[in-house]
């Protein structure tokens, strides 16, 4: 049967460009460069929202366009069933659904090997396409993400640049920190924020030291923090930062966050 459908398709796209033969039919072909469809988040926590999307093109048919025969037939299901099998006939399609279980497997099953979209001229084409399925797996335990905080010259000022700790579309965007820990040769000055609107938390840390969001004194909205900031205490007499330069930046620092599921 899919054979049949991806025939009629094949011949449908001839036709079509049959129409315009007299101004040459333009076909802008291009291979699929990434997966078609996504599951985020991939690694998830207990009650999280996951969501199955795909999208072709800019997801939407061109102003004008008739894309009747274009769109493609994507059918978004799971195992085990967390949702129901729900049909698409359109550019872009999605599914919210709750997270249950330690693994979820999404199918994304299309009607075609290559999607293809009118466009002045003709149509544009995306080949390579096949059915896909993407695995998200609960978080269990603890993981360590490392941080680099590139040297760099504001104007005349030697800063190292903040990091972002993980969120989505890869991580659950309710994994907590549990730890920051100074990974840098020398002693640094680590702010945590984006936990909370105007919530922060500076502290010293020696080589190897850590900060225990558990510990009294830390607000508690600084576990779900999502930037860390981190200067030297000291920058080394080398540095040199001027608005005209020559530069000789401050060196990169390193941190490490341990975080885990509520």
């Amino acid at each position: 049967m899919r054979i049949l459908e991806h025939k009629l398709f094949r011949y449908c796209a001839i036709a079509a460009c049959a129409t315009i033969v007299a101004n040459g039919c333009v076909l802008d072909r291009s291979p699929i460069r990434a997966p078609w469809g996504d599951v985020s988040p991939r690694e998830y926590c207990a009650g999280d929202t996951l969501q199955a999307s795909y999208q072709f093109f800019d997801g939407a048919c061109p102003a004008g366009a008739d894309c009747t025969l274009y769109t493609p037939n994507v059918t978004i299901s799971s195992m085990p069933s967390l949702f129901p099998s729900t049909p698409f006939n359109a550019y872009r399609g999605s599914v919210d659904f709750p997270a249950s279980g330690d693994s979820v497997a999404v199918t994304f099953d299309i009607d075609r090997d290559a999607v293809s979209q009118p466009m002045e001229g003709g149509l544009r084409q995306i080949t390579g396409i096949s059915d896909l399925t993407i695995t998200a797996s609960r978080i269990t335990g603890s993981r360590e993400f490392t941080q680099t905080h590139a040297g760099m010259c504001a104007g005349s000022l030697p800063v190292n640049a903040p990091a972002e700790l993980p969120t989505r579309p890869r991580f659950s965007q309710n994994l907590q920190l549990r730890r920051l820990c100074n990974d840098s040769g020398v002693q640094v000055t680590a702010t945590l924020s984006g936990g909370a609107p105007g919530v922060t938390y500076s502290q010293m840390l020696t080589p190897g030291d850590c900060i225990d969001t558990s510990m009294p004194g830390v607000p508690a909205e600084i576990a779900a923090s999502r930037v860390v900031d981190v200067r030297p205490l000291f920058f080394d007499p080398s540095v040199r930062c001027s608005a005209t330069g020559p530069n000789s930046p401050p060196a990169t620092l390193r941190t490490r966050a341990i975080m885990s599921c509520p």
